[in-house]
């Protein structure tokens, strides 16, 4: 006689371990490092922006100084071109009054025959001579030029905060220039001896820098410091000497 097996059954359920979850501290440890990380990501952006806003005002300085220096070698050299009166070749008019006491800008004029003047304007009209008066606007930081065939005057170049000017005196007749002086200084006599021009011009970034307050002061030639600014704009100064090459004496 065989047994039957006996079956048992386990009415019992398998146990589910419940799902913990995050703690309060665990949280709140949680949240303190992804602000540092936040933070750090923070900074990083505001640096780079800060450092490409610097570079961009850099550049746009050493690009619109390379403008100025040509445009002005370009000017000087032509002064007096085929005038038949030299005297009219250069004309410091509107320059600094008080030479080396004042910070103001210059000016200066200057006239050559040429089919256009500063503005690409006809001189058809004015006997085929350019009469090319520069200046500074000083509302706007703005390099101007006023020509002869135009009537109304024209920017040239934006950031252009201030320009100084001195004038080469030839006092011994070998064609260089003995001495540099202001306008002020250069008598009736001399100034058919002048052979070259010294300039100095102070260009701004036109646009901040985000890189703070910089307390530079700035010297252009034998003018007044100019400076401390408050402003976050960059500045530097640039100076050339320019050879007047076709003025006839």
């Amino acid at each position: 006689m065989m047994r039957s097996a006996a079956i048992h059954h386990n009415n019992r359920q398998p146990r589910h371990r419940g799902s913990a979850g995050f703690t309060l501290v665990e949280i709140m440890v949680a949240l303190v490092i992804s602000l540092v990380l936040l933070g750090g990501v923070i900074q990083i952006f505001l640096s780079s922006r800060s450092s490409y806003a610097l570079q961009e005002g850099l550049g746009r300085i050493q690009e619109n100084a390379r403008y100025v220096m040509n445009l002005f070698n370009n000017e000087i050299s032509m002064a007096g071109y085929s005038l038949s009166n030299p005297a009219l070749a250069l004309d410091p008019t509107g320059g600094s009054t008080e030479g080396a006491t004042s910070s103001a800008s210059d000016s200066i004029e200057v006239s050559y025959t040429a089919a256009t003047d500063c503005l690409n304007q006809s001189t058809a009209g004015v006997g085929g001579v350019a009469v090319n008066k520069f200046y500074i606007a000083t509302a706007t930081n703005q390099l101007m030029c006023l020509g002869n065939g135009n009537a109304a005057p024209g920017p040239l170049v934006d950031g252009v905060e201030n320009m100084q000017i001195l004038y080469g005196v030839d006092t011994d007749d070998d064609g260089i220039a003995n001495q540099y002086i202001d306008a002020t200084e250069v008598t009736a006599a001399q100034w058919a001896n002048v052979v070259s021009v010294r300039m100095a011009f102070l260009l701004d970034s036109i646009n901040s820098t985000q890189s703070g307050v910089d307390n530079s002061v700035f010297t252009l030639l034998n003018a007044a410091q100019i400076g401390r600014f408050t402003d976050t704009l960059r500045r530097r100064v640039f100076t050339r000497t320019c050879m007047m090459r076709n003025r006839q004496r």
